[in-house]
């Protein structure tokens, strides 16, 4: 929490703006600093683990133009890797 606080201030601050509380700009500040805690936490392993999941995840908002397949399938394979 007290993280988040220091990002939404640093980030009125490099700007020169007077702080104004924003909710939206702390739930950002809120998520990016939890995601910091979790994975100061994980080992290298499970950092990569999580990062190949997110990269996953992220693949469905790509356009339709773009082929997500054989990506998908390089991700799930790396993954399959890192458990065994």
């Amino acid at each position: 929490m007290k993280a988040a606080w220091a990002q939404t201030k640093r980030f009125y601050a490099l700007r020169n703006l007077p702080f104004v509380f924003n909710q939206s700009d702390f739930q950002f500040a809120l998520c990016c600093a939890w995601r910091a805690a979790k994975a100061e936490r994980m080992n290298p392993v499970e950092r990569r683990v999580f990062a190949i999941k997110e990269e996953i995840d992220a693949l469905s908002y790509k356009s339709l133009r773009i082929d997500i397949t054989t990506k998908c399938q390089s991700l799930e394979a790396q993954l399959r890797n890192l458990a065994a």
